[in-house]
């Protein structure tokens, strides 16, 4: 500015406009340059990725928390998609739990059985014992040479009523009635005894490791000392039954 002061007295009128069109341009230039000077970018990410690590074992939650990892995750952590663990990450609700004794057996848990087991009419055979209607074992004394869908159903009820009492006699803790169910249906396949020799979950649900009941229940899967793929996705109904609050 001080330059174009001195150099007035040389140019003529017009001259001089253009002097100051000038001088004005550069100032604006200079100042707009110092409001829009760009920021330093950092080049650190801005968010931490959702899993750093896999849970401990397939089906498991971290400690303290409900997330399991979902199939993408479990893939890339090497955990197959066809372990065995259930099919619904939540864990149980807490609300209304209260003895075993104190529930009735949800419909789920008639509808699993009914749809894995089926209607046969008459008596067959299956691994050595004689069954008939939908998986009912027949028993000494009883004789059945056919039935109907409606004589099953009430068969099915009375084993179902029977198992219930045996069941709620071997869960020590509370529980919710779907987790109660999938327990009594567990046991119409395996039998009472079973859950009460060789169980890994009911041991588990005693001891309030309910994550890792449902995973248990999921590894009764054998017929014939080879994994069925039938039982397999039973394992998996009932297992989502006991995570359903």
């Amino acid at each position: 500015m001080i330059l174009v002061k001195q150099t007035v007295g040389s140019f003529g009128r017009h001259e001089m406009g253009l002097v100051r069109v000038v001088a004005t341009v550069i100032w604006v230039s200079v100042i707009g340059g110092c409001a829009t000077a760009p920021q330093q970018t950092s080049s650190l990410p801005k968010s931490k990725p959702i899993y750093s690590e896999p849970a401990s074992r397939p089906g498991y939650a971290p400690s303290g928390s409900s997330l399991v990892p979902p199939l993408e995750q479990r893939m890339v952590f090497g955990m197959h998609p066809s372990s065995p663990t259930c099919g619904d990450p939540r864990s149980p609700s807490n609300d209304r739990r209260q003895p075993a004794s104190q529930w009735s057996v949800a419909a789920t848990c008639l509808n699993i059985i009914r749809e894995n087991e089926g209607f046969r009419a008459t008596p067959y055979t299956f691994s050595g014992d004689r069954l008939i209607g939908y998986g009912h074992l027949i028993l000494p004394g009883e004789s059945y040479d056919r039935i109907s869908r409606s004589q099953a159903e009430q068969i099915l009820r009375k084993d179902v009523a029977e198992k219930s009492k045996r069941v709620a006699q071997l869960i020590k803790v509370e529980v919710t009635q779907n987790e109660f169910s999938a327990f009594v249906c567990l046991a119409y396949n395996t039998g009472t005894g079973y859950l009460e020799r060789n169980s890994d979950a009911l041991k588990h649900l005693n001891a309030g490791q309910r994550r890792a009941a449902a995973d248990k229940i999921t590894w009764v899967r054998r017929a014939n000392n080879r994994i069925s793929r039938n039982l397999v996705k039973r394992r998996q109904r009932e297992c989502s039954l006991f995570l359903t609050p």
